[in-house]
């Protein structure tokens, strides 16, 4: 993730609607000086917090890039954490409160990585594809060791 991420965030998981379509908080790389600028709104326990936080970085004029399909590189166990997220602070936002943080902004969503990398190259030829699927297979190795 860090070869493609741009100033911003980037994550693998991508929530799609409801209300937003945003970016998962579970792998999420936020650049660490956006981060001390924004911060987690603590008034916003689970999902929110993050949700708040990306938005904040999108209106900041920064970058907010979701990878849909990961399960190759992490896979994230959801909803193990049981039904405490029902009682936990500020989960009572209501959607147009959310859509409203957005002010209009969307994040860019991608399939993968590799089809993050495709899209960057105007004209890939036998070599870029090459280079793209080589550095895929190190990161798969990477998270494999």
């Amino acid at each position: 993730m860090i070869d493609v991420h741009k100033p911003g965030i980037s994550a693998y998981g991508v929530v799609q609607g409801d209300p937003v379509t945003r970016v998962d908080g579970h792998c999420l790389l936020v650049d660490s000086n956006l981060f001390r600028n924004y911060m987690l709104d603590e008034s916003h326990q689970w999902f929110w917090s993050v949700t708040k936080l990306q938005a904040q970085v999108l209106n900041a004029g920064y970058s907010v890039q979701g990878f849909v399909h990961h399960d190759d590189l992490l896979y994230h166990f959801g909803g193990k954490s049981g039904r405490d997220f029902k009682r936990a602070k500020g989960m009572d936002v209501i959607p147009d409160e959310v859509i409203g943080w957005f002010k209009g902004l969307s994040i860019s969503t991608f399939d993968t990585i590799i089809d993050h990398e495709q899209r960057q190259i105007e004209k890939p030829n036998a070599d870029s594809q090459s280079n793209i699927s080589r550095r895929t297979e190190i990161q798969i190795e990477q998270h494999s060791q």
